[in-house]
């Protein structure tokens, strides 16, 4: 899959992209932080290219958890639909727990607790299955007796 192939930069690219850097960080004084965030976006020439499947799985979970701060849950939804069929693929466990997660949120967020709790529950299966340390969803998934299991998930529950 070529797609996950690095390719050099050339001194053209390099030096593009430190004046658009440049100009973006002018941009950040005068126009604040949304013409820097779209000035950014334009040092890449063309679609990213990865490493590895993995390496873009994660990107997609970072551009679903932008989307899911700025409200827009079927773009994150996507995102994450995204991520996971990749992280399925490469078998990355912690990857699926994470993605799985963070569409339980989404769901939780447009108060679908059914499918919240199945997400968090698929999320935590895999967590306790594969032995996985997630310091931040366990953070949020730790019960009061120290086990990984699904204390906030009590809350939607009657």
């Amino acid at each position: 899959m070529g797609r996950w192939k690095e390719e050099p930069l050339s001194k053209k690219k390099i030096l593009l992209g430190v004046v658009l850097i440049f100009s973006c960080t002018i941009l950040t004084c005068i126009g604040g932080l949304v013409v820097s965030c779209v000035m950014v976006s334009c040092v890449r020439s063309g679609p990213p290219t990865f490493a590895s499947p993995v390496e873009e799985a994660n990107d997609l979970l970072g551009r679903g958890n932008g989307h899911y701060f700025q409200g827009n849950y079927d773009k994150a939804m996507e995102r994450y639909n995204q991520a996971l069929v990749i992280f399925e693929e490469e078998e990355d466990k912690e990857g699926q727990a994470n993605t799985l997660f963070n569409i339980g949120n989404i769901y939780k967020a447009q108060e679908n607790y059914d499918l919240a709790l199945e997400h968090y529950n698929a999320s935590i299966v895999i967590i306790n299955e594969h032995k996985l340390d997630v310091p931040k969803l366990e953070r949020v998934l730790k019960k009061r007796d120290g086990s990984i299991g699904c204390d906030i998930c009590e809350i939607f529950v009657d």
